[in-house]
């Protein structure tokens, strides 16, 4: 089994039609998928919820949308397709087993434990040794609140949780994301660093809300082929 996987970026425009005219986020859609070589009927769409549903898909489901916040499947040249700004692309495979799948983790995808869902999924469908790797997404570094959501009275999350000068708190979701991931028995982690909040090269949410820059979406695409 051969993996490609690709992540849009600024250039190839907003993905997203939520933050676009349809004409021009068609265009930009077609654009990207034929620079990746990736056919856009091909593709499921995962239109995310922040909820723990996973999703099993395939080639009947091409061209099509779902509303869960992970998908899996065991086919090849079916591609998983979700759009992000900040929240955390990851994509599970097992290439010699021919299992994949994407995930989408905010800070509510991996309250509720997401990925364990997602790899537990896999595993039930026969997938043995699971590999993850983890697309931009915001870091500590830029992931900082002056009073956290639920974090700061939630024992799990203490060890992800740095105080700071000011009382402001820094939130690690990526070091979370690899002690779940770990937790269930997934220890090959490829982590690919980009802080979407610093990265000009990708949209945030967060940079969009402190300067007023354009909102948009990037897509992570991946498949098996």
């Amino acid at each position: 089994m051969n993996l490609i996987y690709a992540y849009s970026k600024v250039e190839d425009g907003n993905l997203d039609f939520r933050f676009g005219k349809k004409d021009e986020v068609i265009k930009n859609r077609e654009n990207f998928f034929e620079k990746i070589r990736v056919k856009l009927e091909n593709c499921v769409t995962l239109q995310q919820m922040h909820g723990d549903e996973v999703r099993v898909v395939g080639d009947k489901d091409g061209g099509g949308m779902f509303q869960a916040d992970a998908m899996v499947t065991k086919e090849k040249n079916v591609g998983l397709f979700l759009l992000t700004a900040d929240c955390f692309p990851v994509i599970l495979c097992d290439e010699e087993g021919g299992f994949l799948g994407l995930v989408h983790l905010g800070w509510q995808g991996v309250d509720k434990e997401l990925i364990s869902k997602a790899v537990g999924k896999m595993k039930g469908l026969g997938a043995k040794e699971l590999q993850a790797i983890i697309g931009p997404g915001i870091r500590k570094e830029s992931y900082v609140f002056d009073v956290p959501l639920v974090q700061e009275k939630d024992p799990k999350w203490q060890p992800f949780l740095e105080r700071q000068g000011g009382g402001r708190t820094t939130i690690d979701l990526v070091g979370f994301i690899k002690k779940q991931l770990v937790d269930c028995g997934v220890e090959k982690i490829e982590d690919c660093g980009i802080d979407t909040a610093k990265d000009k090269n990708y949209f945030s949410h967060y940079r969009v809300v402190r300067t007023g820059e354009q909102e948009g979406r990037f897509a992570t695409v991946v498949m098996m082929v």
